[in-house]
């Protein structure tokens, strides 16, 4: 049951951004719980443990368990608890698909934030960081141990949000009630409420929030960037490979609403009462068979207009954004399907060698893979701009129309839209060839920069980046982009105060953006990125 609502994040194969991938983003910290302080929130105490460079806060519940009568409903903030809750174990993940790379526990009870915060912090920058996953996997959990980030003194809080048909599907039952659909987002948006109500007795200022996000992420920051109901919950924006413009048409709530209730009624439910009683089991497995795609609807109290729209009218929230993509975010997805095509292949009996063979995209699959990722008008143009002659094989090819169609072409509007509102605008490409790979080896091709492969250079610390190979070019990258990120979060400037470091500039004085490359962090014009990326194609297609 597919359906119109088509984004790049669903390309992931939903699971590839969830815990699996990213396991060695989190450093090897041990947790001492003989030196775990205690913190007060609005519902109660809780006591966390000692991480390197600083302390954890882990699972504690940021809104009520979002079932029975609360399933497809607003989350509600998390009832008052009397004893201290010991904070030393994150919360389950939120329901989602079994990964491509093995089992995923989850439940429907997921509304769980983490606070990490540097030892002795008081009134440090907040950095809140919402996870990829195409809106339907992933978690806020052990993948992403903000190690550098503590050590830059910032405090970091990662969060749990509803996912799939139970974050983002609706139904016309619902209507009475108000407004409807787009759980997932308001999930987000209560979570930062609690950042503001509690985040002074962890260290950090209610009045210096930073949200940060990559893919899915990315994409909800975006949608908090327009959002009003967002204004003032946050007060700066990084988007990792997380564009709109181009690429996302957003439902209507009516829309939603619709395919909301097309899902249910076939699963026997014509009902919200009926829907609430289903189990998350039976609603999971009817999720994985449909063939959706997810991504936030517009609601009259959230999201009034689209995101596009709402960046051309320019009302929106004008916060400093920092903003980019990757070089070849298209190899993770190309690589993935290839990794599948050679697991099925080696459960026949066959060699790697015979597996990866069959599995490796060939010439005379160029014109059918384009014909997969652009309308059947723009076929032969599109294969005549990039060659197979140009590449190295034909999954490179289809990676780099995949990056630039979807991730690069897109970014560069949104940025030059943002730029034009008056605040600072920083814009990126990550272009890091030799960064470790976040999938298991296996593929015919080098995956180079790809989609969500910058996350390892934010999160984790040092050693943690040095366990996964990296080389030490890439590793002081990984220390100049922490330092930038840290330091735009302080002050919505990137750059060091005394002059140290390659500077970036803000994309309003003379169009250029930063090369994230190992080699050299250097400028980089927009003309330049646009060039290399085709957009002149792309960004007159809407493709």
């Amino acid at each position: 049951m597919q359906h119109k609502y088509n984004k790049p994040w669903q390309l992931a194969l939903c699971a590839v951004l969830g815990s699996v991938i990213l396991s060695g983003c989190g450093s090897s910290d041990s947790d001492d719980e003989s030196t775990a302080p205690v913190r007060e929130t609005q519902a109660g105490a809780v006591q966390g443990v000692e991480v390197t460079y600083g302390y954890a806060f882990k699972g504690i519940p940021y809104a009520q368990p979002p079932v029975g009568e609360l399933r497809y409903a607003d989350p509600v903030p998390a009832e008052a608890w009397e004893d201290t809750l010991i904070a030393n174990e994150f919360g389950g993940a939120c329901i989602q698909p079994a990964s491509t790379f093995g089992t995923a526990e989850s439940f429907e009870d997921c509304l769980y934030l983490n606070v990490y915060t540097p030892k002795d912090a008081e009134n440090r920058p907040v950095m809140v960081w919402i996870h990829g996953g195409a809106f339907e996997t992933g978690s806020g959990g052990a993948s992403y141990t903000p190690s550098g980030l503590l050590e830059q003194d910032t405090v970091v809080v990662t969060l749990n949000y509803r996912m799939g048909v139970l974050g983002f599907l609706s139904h016309p039952d619902l209507a009475a009630d108000g407004p409807s659909g787009s759980y997932g987002i308001m999930d987000q948006q209560l979570a930062l409420q609690w950042v503001q109500d509690n985040i002074a007795n962890f260290g950090g200022d209610p009045n210096n929030i930073t949200i940060f996000g990559e893919s899915a992420g990315g994409a909800s920051v975006m949608t908090h960037v327009a959002s009003p109901a967002a204004t003032n919950l946050f007060h700066k924006a990084i988007v990792q490979s997380g564009a709109y413009i181009g690429v996302v048409d957003q439902p209507t709530e009516a829309e939603i609403a619709a395919l909301g209730e097309a899902f249910y009624t076939a699963l026997g439910c014509e009902d919200i009462a009926c829907i609430r009683g289903l189990s998350a089991e039976d609603i999971l497995a009817a999720q994985q068979a449909s063939g959706f795609s997810y991504v936030p609807s517009l609601r009259s109290d959230i999201l009034p207009s689209d995101v596009k729209t709402t960046l051309a009218e320019g009302s929106y929230n004008k916060v400093p954004v920092l903003a980019g993509s990757n070089l070849d975010e298209g190899r993770l997805f190309v690589g993935i399907a290839e990794l599948g095509r050679i697991n099925a292949a080696l459960e026949e009996d066959k060699t790697y060698e015979e597996a990866a063979a069959e599995a490796a995209l060939k010439p005379e699959d160029y014109r059918d893979q384009v014909a997969a990722l652009v309308p059947s008008s723009l076929v032969d143009t599109v294969i005549s701009l990039y060659p197979l002659s140009n590449y190295e094989n034909t999954s490179v090819a289809v990676s780099a129309i995949n990056t630039d169609s979807r991730f690069a072409c897109p970014s560069l509007p949104q940025v030059q839209q943002l730029a034009t509102g008056g605040q600072m605008v920083y814009a990126y490409e990550f272009t890091d060839r030799d960064a470790p790979s976040i999938i298991p080896e296996g593929n015919t091709f080098d995956l180079g920069a790809a989609h969500a492969f910058e996350i390892q250079y934010i999160f984790g610390s040092r050693a943690s980046r040095e366990a996964r190979g990296m080389n030490a070019a890439s590793l002081d990258l990984a220390d100049a982009m922490t330092a930038y990120w840290a330091r735009f979060a302080e002050n919505g400037n990137p750059n060091s105060s005394d002059g140290t470091g390659t500077l970036w500039e803000n994309l309003q004085a003379n169009g250029n953006m930063l090369e994230l490359d190992p080699e050299q962090i250097d400028n980089l014009s927009a003309a330049d990125f646009a060039q290399r990326h085709v957009c002149a194609l792309w960004n007159q297609s809407g493709s």
